[in-house]
């Protein structure tokens, strides 16, 4: 299906801004955001024609429900709210079965983040369709200010709805990837401490084995559900230990890039080891491209437009510890443009 592109560097797209409630608990306007993401548009963009279910009642709170356009026989619920403790952080949970936006059952995982270093503005990219959306975050200090651990910050990404079931018999083909990953439901991990992008949708080899037995989907094919976790990991052709730094054998430029790439790889998602989906619109390209092409501040290439195949895509670090930091090669590239 066709995807649109969205960028808080639009004209007319709205930015992320924090604020105290009522209460005086932060509060940061991602209703905003993802009303205008999936529900209405701005600008000459429209929304990816997602549902606004509900909205709260409860004063002070803004948790919304959001409903995909599944190919499945039902829909994905989508919950959202801004984190009331922390500046600038929100959650996101996916359920299947949505009585009010404070009652709900058949739930993943809770994602909690703070999608930006305090007192750096926060740059939000989003791209997607009646299906799926990829919300990717970032900063300008991860951006723009030199430092020396670049694995340490990446942009954060969260994949929220439909996965392509290459068996197509599966009812609920849909998960949620991101940052900040706590089991129980929205109520339960408010005053958690929120993570600041540890890692890209769970693809960075940092992660351990406990994070991949946290529950991403909201049923386990042939289980009666139950608030457990699920074993999970990611499946595409990665780099090895045997990738190397040296210049002549490395892509450092978009333009090198846009003119060597031979192979797009999807990207799976495998569950209990007997069950594997693709995840729309994220795939591996080879020859890869580096996370930067030098050690200055300017030489990221992540978040940069990579063109490739006859579209664009959004390139993201995957440190494997292989190289350096700087070399590192990126694995995960998000197509931004022509059908999913």
């Amino acid at each position: 299906m066709a995807v649109t592109f969205y960028s808080s560097e639009d004209a007319g797209a709205p930015q992320i801004q924090t604020t105290r409630s009522g209460s005086n608990n932060w509060q940061c306007n991602i209703i905003e955001i993802f009303d205008a993401i999936l529900i209405t548009g701005y600008g000459s963009k429209p929304g990816m024609g997602w549902t606004k279910l509900m909205t709260s009642e409860i004063e002070d709170s803004d948790r919304t429900v959001y409903q995909n356009q599944s190919t499945a026989d039902e829909n994905m619920n989508l919950i959202v709210q801004s984190h009331i403790v922390r500046q600038n952080g929100f959650m996101l949970q996916i359920a299947d079965v949505v009585n009010s936006p404070e009652d709900y059952e058949h739930y993943s995982d809770v994602i909690s983040t703070m999608p930006a270093r305090a007192g750096y503005p926060v740059t939000w990219y989003a791209v997607g369709d009646e299906r799926t959306m990829i919300l990717i975050l970032s900063d300008t200090y991860s951006q723009n200010v030199r430092h020396d651990y670049w694995d340490m910050y990446y942009p954060g990404v969260i994949y929220a709805g439909d996965m392509d079931d290459p068996n197509g018999n599966y009812p609920k083909p849909w998960c949620i990837l991101g940052p900040g990953s706590y089991t129980g439901k929205i109520d339960d991990v408010e005053a958690a401490g929120s993570v600041y992008a540890p890692g890209v949708m769970g693809f960075s080899a940092s992660h351990t084995a406990i994070t991949k037995t946290r529950r991403p989907v909201t049923q386990v094919p042939g289980e009666e559900w139950a608030a457990a976790d699920c074993f999970w990991f990611m499946l595409s052709c990665e780099s090895t230990s045997y990738f190397s730094n040296k210049s002549e054998y490395q892509i450092r430029t978009p333009e090198v890039f846009t003119n060597n790439t031979r192979i797009k790889a999807p990207w799976f998602f495998v569950l209990q080891q007997n069950y594997i989906f693709q995840l729309r619109g994220v795939y591996n390209i080879y020859p890869w491209i580096t996370s930067g092409y030098s050690s200055t501040a300017e030489s990221r290439n992540w978040l940069v437009k990579l063109d490739a195949f006859g579209e664009q895509f959004f390139a993201f670090s995957k440190d494997l510890n292989r190289a350096d930091d700087y070399y590192s090669p990126m694995e995960v590239y998000i197509q931004l443009t022509g059908e999913w």
